[in-house]
């Protein structure tokens, strides 16, 4: 590490060193949404809300001794989740 430092001190700084920065970064456009996979993660959602729907019905109708939260709760966040990590990209 300190091998070359005193060469670097000695010699000041090297002809033409500034050619090696950065001079423009060019992006390409983002690529369009694909509309199907808008479809498709509407439809999840669907899914998700009638299964939601579906336990707490079950869990009412049968009496089971928990709240539909512990099963509704995960499934709404990590969806949550997914549909953030895909709609905010940028």
């Amino acid at each position: 590490m300190f091998a070359n430092l005193l060469p670097l001190i000695a010699r000041g700084p090297a002809p033409g060193g500034e050619r090696g920065f950065v001079q423009e970064v060019r992006r390409p456009p983002r690529a369009p949404r694909n509309p199907r996979v808008g479809r498709v993660v509407f439809a999840c959602w669907l899914l998700i809300a009638g299964k939601c729907g579906l336990v707490v019905w079950l869990v009412h109708r049968y009496g089971v001794p928990f709240n539909p939260l512990w099963v509704n709760g995960p499934t709404v966040l990590f969806a949550l989740l997914g549909t953030a990590v895909y709609f905010g990209r940028p």
